[in-house]
């Protein structure tokens, strides 16, 4: 019996020693789901929280009042516990096996083998539950046979839920088509943003939401990057760059992940990924390229097994890309060997790239691989799709410039280069290789190769003001990009495709075909690697001006290339639409029509990200649905090289799925969005995330976090855009992080007039937004004062007033919020009128709503009637349920009564009652509260839901037992309750938790 210490030991689900736990009550609810069948499936690789969670549930679940206690077992397996394990299981599950006792040596009593253990466990009255941590572990083939053995004998009294780094040999498929297996995967244990705040609350660090913002973009959620993260923060004395420093090179991060993830690799799956770290995303057809195997398709399944840090992206090829962090760290490495070595690795990415049609990545690896003349090619044949079009690559090192020799004798080298800056956000650096690219191409004495390197020059320049949001220079750079794309019908042809190569700037590819032409009269129309024909010039003919308007410029006299007219309404659009021009849509789908002539496969997919964001603002869902999921799908590997030419589209596909109610979905598209937007500079964007996420975090009850949401969100506009210039109209004694939209723009965005419209309608967006938090606290007098003076300024209803619709109709929400209908009535626009048409319609289905709401307190059934059908009937053909089903009280008393008195939308009204009586939107909840809890109180409040003892959530807080009991006292006061459960059931019922 002297291994009983160990025994007890494997039995315990106590997390390591000075270890945080952090209850996780979206987790929680998932494993209490799979515990109600056979199997759940906890699967990560090293550091994702496993262990952490399921000790955390498991406790808190065998303190259940529910009598659960004597139906749960723990096991941690280890290796070499083999024949042992069974009677380990049976130790485990003691409680539930009457008059278990196992021998704990080398030879277990035959009693305790799996017949006898499954014969015991099926003879139970009800089901037990059996943890098995650390799986992966497990050595003997046999253990995984005898799981399966109970799993199917057991009469169904088993719920095993199994944790390891990868997944087990068990019959996943079979359990997954039966609907019994219950998965959690690191895409579900990485952490939001708000228990990402409640974690650093835990160690007793501030957060706030823009660090919050960058470290969940940085660790993807990675909960032991999260909690390093944490531990260096603790003492550092400068926040912002203690978080800076955490990427896959920090010391602890990187000992880690070597010693955890790598270490436990095959040489020859760690070098694969050592040689495809340079790539943002790779294949197996990458790995073969890079490796010089034939294998590729079986390292990359060893590799797909490491979820969480390789990540698949779907599509056909399969894609993937690496964490972040483990990028870092492999980076890092490759970047220590020798620099013929990286560079061969460089030039083989830059091939596989181009010829996957990513050719930014070509153009970035050819660069650092030095290959000049490649990078030349890639740059004069695909030049309108490494123009950035405000969607830059991530932030990164720029390669080396080519020597000075060889600039002078390829000047196209220049241009490549500038648009490797651009790409890097560095349009300062761009601007220095446009100039000395004119300087170096004016001497050329071959005018049609001159010709091409001016217009390349001319659209780059473009970008570089579009990048900078200087709308002057985009007037006139669109000017002179059309002005260069004129050309004589006579030449068409021979200035799209100019003739023959530079006798001197042939290579050959390894494959032994042509790679393309640089030199003073090559074309750049040469093949990449794998003989594909120029995609840019299929088919783009010249064609008239006709939808733009350039000052200075004849229509009639020009005939322009369809790519300078793709990558002109692009950008111009691009522009505009960054701003809040809504406008933009109609240049949007010109522009689209150009790309798809041009052959230009990221100007297409960019056009249609923001076609779909455009029209998920108007409100046409159904088309915005299909015109991101058309941006998405169309990328190569299905998913963008680079991940901020996905913001639009997910954006679009956020706004569908909130306005659908359909939380989990839109939290993930913001989610990607968010990181996306990193890499945007783009006032509308900015705009759309914050408003997103504020609205997420109001239907969850979390009125403090939509507050610092949106205060988050004018942070990053002033961060963006510079703050405000002085006298612009700002109230001196209001905070700079209030400053209004428009402030911003007329001083960043420059010769724009500050009161747009565009910038007009974002800060009446944020203006309507912050409106509504207030009214859900019910403080409406605050909110009438905030909202009021863009009411007054916002103009007759038949002039301008579409843009202050948002806020008008929030001012009417406190007015009938107050139980003066009249005055609401007053104050709501004419939503349903001609000149409402063009509005968007989330805005005129709640003004519709309200104007009902209006109609039935002042006695007019019929009319409150007609209106409720008439926003029915807009809101049904789209789908729209959140303005039902997240709405006031009144809302549901209207849809009952509608439904008693007939209507055409029976069933779809019969839904949103079901739908509002389980969702409960958060303003109802928390208009039952006497007074809202704050933002500490939340807090408290969700270790409540824990097992934690008062001292020891003041240990986690950081605060003192009375400060602790103080605000639970307050807790139980405001919710009505007299102890923790029920203050718990309380807070469920009232979606706060």
């Amino acid at each position: 019996m002297s291994r009983e210490p160990l025994l007890s030991a494997k039995l315990a689900a106590a997390p390591r020693s000075g270890a945080v736990v952090l209850p996780r009550p979206r987790l929680f609810r998932q494993l209490d789901a799979g515990t109600a069948g056979p199997l759940t499936l906890v699967s990560a690789s090293a550091g994702w929280g496993k262990t952490m969670l399921l000790s955390s549930w498991y406790e808190a679940r065998r303190a259940d009042d529910r009598g659960m206690g004597d139906t749960l077992g723990w096991l941690s397996v280890e290796p070499g516990d083999g024949r042992r394990l069974w009677a380990y299981v049976a130790a485990a599950l003691r409680p539930a096996v009457p008059d278990a006792e196992p021998d704990v040596g080398d030879e277990p009593d035959h009693r305790y083998g799996l017949a006898h253990l499954a014969e015991e466990i099926a003879a139970r009255p009800e089901p037990v539950t059996l943890v098995l941590d650390d799986l992966h572990q497990a050595d003997d083939p046999e253990v995984v046979a005898g799981l399966e053995f109970l799993l199917r004998h057991t009469a169904g009294r088993l719920r095993l839920v199994v944790a390891g780094r990868t997944d087990p040999g068990l019959a996943l498929r079979r359990w997954r088509l039966s609907g019994e297996l219950t998965e959690i995967r690191a895409v579900d244990l990485a952490f939001r943003s708000d228990e990402l705040a409640d974690l650093f609350a835990a160690y007793g660090l501030p957060l706030s939401p823009d660090e919050g913002r960058r470290l969940l973009s940085r660790t993807e959620g990675w909960a032991a990057g999260l909690r390093f993260a944490a531990l260096a923060r603790a003492g550092h004395p400068d926040a912002a760059r203690c978080l800076d420093e955490i990427t896959g090179e920090h010391p602890a991060i990187a000992d880690y992940l070597t010693e955890e993830l790598l270490a436990g690799l095959p040489a020859e799956t760690r070098e694969a990924l050592c040689r495809v770290c340079l790539a943002a995303t790779f294949s197996a057809e990458l790995v073969d390229t890079v490796t010089g195997r034939a294998d590729g398709d079986r390292l990359v399944t060893d590799l797909d097994r490491h979820g969480g840090f390789v990540i698949p992206l779907g599509g056909r090829p399969p894609a993937y890309r690496l964490h972040p962090m483990l990028g870092d760290l492999l980076r890092a490495e490759v970047a220590r060997r020798p620099a013929d070595q990286l560079a061969e690795l460089h030039r083989r990415t830059a091939e596989w790239s181009a010829a996957r049609d990513l050719p930014g990545e070509a153009l970035r690896h050819a660069l650092a691989g030095a290959d000049w003349r490649y990078a030349a090619t890639i740059l004069l044949r695909h030049w309108p799709d490494l123009v950035p079009y405000g969607q830059s690559g991530p932030p990164r090192a720029t390669p080396p410039p080519p020597p000075p020799e060889v600039l002078r004798s390829h000047p196209e080298l220049a241009l490549a280069c500038a648009a490797d800056r651009l790409d890097a956000r560095d349009p300062a650096s761009a601007r220095g290789y446009l100039d000395l690219a004119a300087d170096l191409t004016g001497p050329l004495g071959d005018d049609t190769h001159r010709y091409r390197l001016r217009r390349i020059g001319a659209a780059l320049r473009l970008a570089a003001a579009q990048l900078t949001g200087d709308v002057a220079a985009v007037e006139a750079g669109t000017a002179d990009l059309l002005e260069l794309g004129r050309v004589d019908p006579d030449r068409s042809t021979a200035a799209a495709r100019p003739p023959g190569p530079h006798p001197d700037a042939t290579r050959i590819a390894p494959d032994g075909g042509d790679a393309g032409r640089v030199g003073p009269e090559g074309t750049g129309a040469g093949e990449i690697g794998d003989g594909r024909a120029d995609p840019v010039r299929a088919g783009a003919g010249p064609i008239g001006v006709d939808g733009i308007d350039v000052p200075g410029l004849d229509p009639a006299c020009l005939a322009v290339d369809r790519a300078e007219l793709a990558v002109a309404r692009l950008l111009r659009a691009a522009l505009r639409l960054a701003g809040g021009d809504l406008g933009a849509e109609a240049e949007l789908i010109d522009g689209l029509a150009d790309a798809e002539a041009a052959g230009l496969s990221r100007a297409t997919r960019l056009c249609q990200g923001r076609l779909a964001l455009v029209r998920a603002i108007r409100g046409r869902l159904r088309e915005a649905d299909e015109a991101a999921r058309a941006a998405l799908g169309a990328a190569p590997h299905a998913v963008p090289a680079r991940p901020a030419d996905g913001v639009h589209a997910h954006l679009a596909r956020a706004l569908v799925a909130l306005h659908r109610d359909r939380p989990d979905e839109a939290e993930a598209n913001l989610s990607l969005a968010a990181q996306a937007a990193e890499s945007v500079t783009e006032p509308m964007v900015v705009v759309l995330v914050g408003l997103i996420e504020a609205q997420v975090l109001r239907d969850r009850g979390d009125l403090p976090g939509a507050h610092q949401a949106l205060a988050a969100t004018r942070r990053r506009l002033r961060d963006q855009l510079g703050p405000p210039p002085s006298g612009a109209g700002a109230d001196p004694r209001q905070p700079v992080e209030s400053a209004s939209v428009h402030e911003w723009h007329g001083r960043s965005w420059h010769h724009r007039p500050a009161d747009r419209p565009g910038a007009r309608l974002l800060e009446h967006w944020l203006l309507a937004a912050e409106a509504e938090v207030r009214i859900a606290h019910g403080d409406l007098e605050p909110a009438r004062e905030l909202l009021a003076p863009a009411v007054a300024a916002g103009g007759s209803r038949s002039d301008g007033y579409a843009l202050v619709a948002p806020v008008a109709v929030a001012l009417s929400r406190t007015y009938l919020r107050a139980g003066d209908p009249h005055a609401a009535l007053r104050t709501l626009p004419d939503w349903d009128g001609p000149e409402a048409s063009g509005w968007p319609l989330p805005t005129r289905l709640e003004a519709g709503l309200l104007d009902a709401g209006a109609a039935r307190q002042t006695g007019d059934q019929r009319r409150a009637a007609r209106t409720v059908e008439r926003v029915l009937e807009l809101a049904e053909p789209d789908g729209y349920r959140r303005v039902f089903t997240r709405a006031d009280p009144p809302v549901r008393e209207l849809l009952t009564t509608h439904l008693d008195s007939g209507t055409r939308y029976w069933p779809l009204v019969s839904d949103l009652i079901a739908a509002s009586d389980g969702a409960g939107g958060p303003a109802p909840a928390l208009a039952r509260l006497g007074e809202p809890l704050t933002e500490r109180e939340l807090t408290v409040l969700r270790y409540l839901q824990s097992i934690l003892s008062n001292v020891e959530i003041a240990a986690e807080l950081s605060l003192s037992v009375n400060t602790v009991k103080t605000h639970i006292r307050n807790i139980y006061r405001k919710l009505d309750a007299t102890r923790r459960r029920d203050a718990v059931r309380r807070a469920r019922e009232l979606h706060l938790l």
